[in-house]
């Protein structure tokens, strides 16, 4: 299977994994990253649109 264009690594993907996901720890969103197969590219995407708006930014 194909590796995902951005990883669960990705600093912006991680802070708005854990915005969404209080209580939770780095080690935790990586873990869960990989119940989003296949999906985590797309996973990704939303990620960096939460991290985006939340900031006052867009894409």
């Amino acid at each position: 299977m194909p590796e995902p264009i951005v990883n669960a690594r990705d600093i912006a993907v991680m802070n708005a994994a854990l915005e969404l996901s209080p209580g939770s720890a780095r080690g935790d969103i990586e873990g869960l990253s990989e119940r989003w197969r296949p999906y985590r590219s797309l996973a990704a995407y939303f990620f960096w649109n939460y991290y985006l708006c939340e900031r006052g930014r867009s894409a």
